[in-house]
């Protein structure tokens, strides 16, 4: 069902809509690729939510706020309505399960400002998790809203540009740690023959590859912890999803560290915009002693140079590991809106609550 809700001016014919299905998601799929194009993130992309509103949330939730023109789409805001044992709130597609940075795509800020006064019309608590610090929507919001609203920095995604050759980034990095990829690399030689491997596979051999994936990444510390693909129905239904949109696409890549052909860590990985995106990592703690997991990341960024990409996305959170090879990081916050409604003030007194109860708890423990 699409739901008419604003309508800008009638002889421009600009409108905004509210798409509540996947098969009209699916029939603005074509424009909400090339329009995302100009954002260079994969995960603004039609592809990524649409595996988020195939596996991540249910039907009714949905609403992909649309704005179009005599022209075509000029802006998309891919929310769903949720209710987690407090008041509805509007909530960006699959951020609450993936934490991955997100956000709309708009061709100027007209249209975003246009996306923007639609969602706030709705009268619903908002939540909008890992924005940019610096975005237009949040500069927005605290221009537009009528009500309270609150911004918390979160935890940044590392990165770094690729401006030099391998040789020059591999001399910036500290003899310390070259000397620790080095060590570790060599007693795992002791074990049998190390060889890595980075594919874009075919799709004959994409299911059994992805499920070598999934195997390893099972095989660590998120097994014990009940948080890997294996046991994680949703996210393994997601990724699945995705990933074969991607290899059909030709983006994907699934890297492996292998001894004596047996996998000891993977990755999951796309080429987008020039960049190398890492999605998901893991490895079997079995092997844990050898840094697995870095030798492997070590291998897809020297991967990154070699092929002529322009930079590295860690995507996830700054994590003490990953400094090895930078200290840049994009920073996110998290957006909290409330307004003068009776689900906004709700929304408002049910947090406040929680909030207060989790400061108690942590006192007592």
């Amino acid at each position: 069902m699409i739901y008419l809700i604003h309508a800008q001016n009638v002889l421009e014919m600009q409108v905004i809509k509210v798409i509540t299905n996947l098969e009209e998601m699916k029939a603005i799929s074509r424009e909400w690729r090339e329009m995302a194009m100009r954002f260079e993130t994969p995960l603004l992309q039609c592809d990524w939510f649409l595996a988020c509103a195939e596996t991540l949330c249910q039907p009714d939730q949905l609403r992909i706020f649309v704005h179009h023109s005599r022209d075509g789409l000029k802006g998309v805001a891919p929310l769903v309505l949720t209710r987690n044992e407090g008041p509805e709130r509007l909530e960006i597609l699959g951020t609450s399960v993936l934490d991955e940075p997100t956000g709309f795509i708009y061709d100027n800020e007209a249209s975003l400002r246009e996306l923007m006064a639609a969602i706030l019309k709705m009268r619903k608590p908002l939540l909008f998790r890992r924005l940019r610090h610096d975005s237009a929507k949040i500069k927005m919001l605290s221009q537009f809203s009528v009500g309270k609203y609150f911004l918390r920095n979160e935890t940044g995604s590392p990165f770094f540009d690729i401006k030099t050759t391998w040789d020059e980034f591999l001399a910036g990095m500290t003899s310390d740690n070259r000397n620790h990829l080095r060590r570790k690399q060599k007693l795992l030689e002791k074990e049998g023959k190390v060889s890595f491997e980075i594919i874009s596979p075919s799709f004959d051999r994409l299911d059994r590859d992805l499920e070598e994936v999934i195997r390893v990444e099972g095989a660590g510390w998120k097994e014990k912890t009940r948080t890997s693909l294996d046991f994680d129905d949703r996210l393994r239904r997601f990724y699945k999803a995705y990933v074969r949109e991607a290899g059909r696409q030709g983006s994907l890549r699934l890297c492996f560290l292998r001894i004596d052909e047996k996998a000891i860590a993977a990755q999951i990985a796309v080429f987008y915009a020039k960049r190398f995106w890492l999605l998901k990592i893991g490895y079997d703690e079995k092997w844990s002693k050898y840094s697995p997991g870095v030798l492997l990341t070590h291998e897809t960024i020297r991967y990154a140079f070699q092929q002529g990409l322009e930079g590295f996305e860690f995507l996830g959170h700054d994590e003490q590991w990953i400094r090895r090879w930078t200290h840049q990081i994009h920073p996110y916050v998290t957006l909290r809106s409330y307004p003068f409604s009776f689900s906004g003030m709700g929304g408002f007194a049910y947090d406040a609550f929680n909030s207060v109860l989790k400061k108690v708890s942590h006192r007592r423990v």
